[in-house]
């Protein structure tokens, strides 16, 4: 199957929107714009968010927090064992 991905380096005003219209599945995003609210709102419409570059397992506790649904990361072996 092939997935359909909006990238973006900051979210603005009606971005969910934006990503929504383009019918892509899940949104890459800076890890310094995501919010909580902006992914309940993308949750909402079945949209899920990955942030990138999460490379600390700080960024990524931060993240997981925020209710993303998976990271994109210089350094997958950090994350094997948490």
């Amino acid at each position: 199957k092939i997935r359909t991905m909006f990238d973006s380096c900051r979210p603005h005003k009606n971005f969910i929107k934006l990503v929504d219209d383009s019918r892509s599945e899940f949104c890459a995003c800076n890890k310094n714009y995501i919010t909580r609210k902006l992914v309940m709102e993308a949750h909402r419409r079945k949209i899920q968010i990955i942030p990138w570059v999460v490379d600390t397992k700080k960024d990524y506790k931060a993240a997981k927090r925020k209710g993303v649904d998976g990271i994109f990361t210089d350094y997958p072996e950090l994350f094997t064992k948490i």
